[in-house]
């Protein structure tokens, strides 16, 4: 049974490497793009400052605040229109990677283009066609599984390989 199912294992280990580094990509750009926009805040408060400050010398105090506050949301409104302009073009899709003959012990033929669910349940339906497994099983091992997993934190430790929360 072990041998039958290896090649669903190796699937998942792959699929959960190009997760966390997809998730960890994600998070670092997320961060860099906080610390962008935080630092871009700044510079533009003290631009509002300085220029209020500057207005106040020639105008008086509620005209200046008219025009920076008039400024500001007309600069608004313009970052608004071409983000509104972005969503609707749309971004071009995002291609996934697929996997070819031979990177996947039992799947025979070349995937390429095919969605990574749709490879998962794939490898599984010829896996479980060639075992004669039959779902009803699978769906008890998934059962137990969780239960186990829910239960035992050293088991969800040893399974996962990271640390299990309480």
């Amino acid at each position: 049974m072990g041998a039958v199912l290896s090649p669903l294992i190796e699937l998942f280990a792959v699929e959960k490497a190009r997760l966390w580094r997809g998730l960890s990509r994600s998070i670092i750009g997320a961060a860099i793009a906080l610390l962008a926009v935080v630092a871009a805040l700044e510079g533009l408060m003290v631009i509002l400052i300085g220029s209020y400050a500057s207005l106040i010398l020639t105008r008086e105090p509620w005209e200046a605040g008219l025009i920076i506050g008039g400024g500001l949301i007309l600069l608004a409104l313009l970052v608004l229109g071409i983000t509104a302009a972005v969503l609707r073009r749309g971004g071009g899709r995002i291609p996934e990677p697929s996997f070819g003959a031979g990177q996947v012990h039992g799947l025979h033929e070349s995937r390429a283009g095919v969605s990574s669910p749709s490879l998962v349940q794939a490898a599984a339906s010829e896996i479980m066609g060639r075992a004669n497994i039959k779902v009803r099983d699978v769906a008890l091992v998934a059962l137990v599984a969780g239960m186990a997993l829910g239960v035992s934190p050293g088991l969800r430790r040893r399974l996962l390989g990271g640390k299990a929360e309480r």
